[in-house]
């Protein structure tokens, strides 16, 4: 987050951390994360998911 903080972009930030190059073109930082367990399809399909959620289950979100 360091970096991030600092302005630096996501995926020079990966790369940076990693020391690898166009880590965005593989599975990107959900992969970093999870030892390449979440690719970034999936990782992006359950956020959508989850943030839809309240509206499927909107009694759970009530205050």
């Amino acid at each position: 987050m360091k970096l991030i903080n600092k302005g630096v972009e996501l995926d020079k930030a990966n790369d940076m951390i990693t020391g690898k190059e166009n880590t965005k073109q593989d599975n990107g930082y959900f992969g970093i994360i999870s030892d390449n367990l979440i690719t970034r399809g999936k990782g992006y399909i359950d956020a959508v998911i989850m943030a839809l959620a309240r509206f499927k289950k909107p009694e759970i979100f009530e205050e």
